[in-house]
């Protein structure tokens, strides 16, 4: 008697939601939750792609591993921030709202929303360095996330003087269904790419995200990492093959002793451009 009913919550925002299930369920049983649902498991062909772009930095606000265990089926694991240390020359993945392997780390209710400015300025201040330096792709995100528009308007308060044109877009958003008004809202900051309109059905916009993904890191990826790589071992040809089998015997010194080394560091690195997986 006296607890709220938790159908309720469908038409409360998802902090408020998720601060009312907290007080009801107890703040213990919301998180053993948020563990189990976002905790290790399959991940979709579209993280697979996210991770297999040729980019080091990576920020995410979901709580879930997909992306580091699709990354690291591809032979290029990632360091996740803040929980892991960041090494020179390493891709890494910042956990904006936390980590369900880390639960007192998790972002969720709307307590914690107000409180992530003052306890995570640093991470924050990660996603306002890349806005302010590279064009970042946003993917899946609808950009309804409070922090993301708190971050996004303070570099926009940066960039865009009053009196003045606006500057470059900072980024783009790659969206599964077209929404006019919110792309209008968002247009000074960032360019809006619509997989597909109200004639297109979710499941097909959803393929379109994943071609456009694929097609994006054919792109952007040097076409150099066939080399090593043993799935393309018979179409090399004698040039190439005389290449790999010199190349070889530098993954096999490497793994003897220099690869602590500053050097060997390096030389690992373009050994995995080079498709030799293991050498990382």
């Amino acid at each position: 008697a006296g607890r709220p009913a938790l159908g309720g919550c469908r038409g409360l925002p998802p902090q408020d939601a998720a601060a009312l299930l907290a007080r009801t369920l107890g703040r213990e049983a919301l998180t053993g939750y948020v563990q189990q649902r976002f905790g290790p498991g399959c991940y979709s062909l579209a993280h697979a792609l996210i991770a297999g772009l040729p980019v080091r930095e990576y920020v995410t606000t979901n709580y879930d591993p997909l992306v580091e265990l699709a990354a690291a089926d591809l032979g290029r694991p990632l360091r996740v921030l803040p929980f892991d240390e960041a090494t020179a020359g390493d891709p890494w993945l910042l956990k904006l709202h936390g980590d369900a392997a880390h639960p007192d780390s998790i972002v969720l209710t709307r307590e914690q929303y107000l409180e992530f400015g003052d306890h995570r300025t640093a991470l924050a201040g990660v996603l306002q360095s890349l806005l302010l330096t590279r064009h970042v792709l946003f993917v899946g995100t609808s950009m309804l996330d409070d922090d993301l528009i708190r971050i996004a308007h303070q570099v926009r308060r940066v960039l865009h003087r009053p009196g003045e044109s606006p500057r470059r877009r900072t980024g783009t958003v790659l969206s599964v269904q077209a929404d006019p008004v919110r792309a209008r809202l968002w247009e000074q900051d960032v360019e809006t790419v619509a997989m597909g309109g109200g004639d297109v059905p979710t499941p097909e916009a959803a393929r379109r995200l994943e071609v456009l993904l694929d097609l994006l890191g054919c792109l952007s990826s040097r076409p150099i990492g066939y080399l090593l790589d043993p799935a393309y071992r018979g179409l090399l040809d004698a040039e190439e093959e005389e290449l790999a089998e010199a190349l070889g015997g530098v993954a096999e010194a490497l793994a003897t002793g220099t690869r602590h080394s500053w050097a060997g560091h390096e030389v690992r690195r373009l050994l995995v451009d080079l498709g030799r997986a293991d050498a990382g």
